[in-house]
């Protein structure tokens, strides 16, 4: 197992060298040979019965004591870089909201037990001209900012950054009501966002459509984005259901 395992480790630190096979074989030679010399020759040396019950539950303790103690550390190390790669599959790199994959399968699985209810998509209003003016790091700054308060205004929802500067939300339950989104739409329009040296107000243009067996799931996020563009065209910072 420790041989195994080191290969492992050996592989995250980037120091990977393929010993284990032949450190598995020289670790069962010399075990053999060992064994072997004590069963030909006879013991080293003789101990009292009641000594070599000792050490026998002494030994037995130990070996124990350090699978345990060994198998467990294996056990979180790999449990850590599996939760690792499922948040890198699962999460947008930048804003830590889930991507646009992850949520497209918690929609299918959503839809198979009809528990989609609206869907709705959001925009940063000129976003172009914010990375234009102050650069992209104070946009990457704003995009975060917008991420975090999507998080705060609509807890209970699942939030995607869909694209770039767009976001996808959906309803976890039935009794969220979209004027979550109206709420949403004026909790980022009084921001003021620190971005190194400026301070940067934005508004966000909000589209949804509410979702029904009649309509597939593609075709209302279509529905949904067509209401978002309506809120571009009627002068941005709106919300259009």
């Amino acid at each position: 197992p420790i041989a195994f395992f080191s290969e492992y480790l050996a592989r995250r630190v980037g120091e990977y060298k393929s010993l284990t096979g032949l450190s598995s074989i020289g670790l069962v030679i010399i075990y053999f040979v060992s064994t072997g010399i004590t069963v030909i020759n006879g013991a080293v040396y003789e101990v009292e019965e009641s000594a070599s019950h000792v050490f026998f539950v002494l030994n037995s303790f130990f070996v124990f004591m350090f699978l345990i103690g060994y198998s467990a550390l294996m056990i979180s190390v790999i449990k850590a870089s599996e939760d690792k790669l499922a948040y890198m599959a699962h999460n947008d790199n930048l804003t830590g909201l889930f991507n646009r994959h992850y949520l497209m399968e918690q929609l299918r699985l959503m839809q198979e037990t009809n528990s989609i209810y609206w869907i709705a998509l959001a925009d940063i209003d000129k976003f172009k001209s914010i990375n234009d003016i102050y650069g992209h790091s104070s946009g990457d700054d704003v995009l975060k900012a917008v991420a975090n308060a999507m998080n705060e205004v609509c807890e209970d929802c699942y939030i995607a950054r869909w694209g770039g500067e767009e976001f996808l939300i959906v309803p976890k339950h039935e009794n969220i009501n979209k004027n979550i989104l109206e709420n949403l739409r004026e909790y980022i329009e009084k921001l003021e966002i620190t971005a190194g040296e400026h301070n940067i107000k934005v508004s966000i243009s909000i589209g949804a459509y509410d979702y029904s067996n009649d309509l597939k799931l593609e075709k209302t996020i279509i529905k949904a984005d067509e209401n978002l563009y309506v809120s571009k065209n009627s002068g941005r910072n709106r919300v259009t259901c």
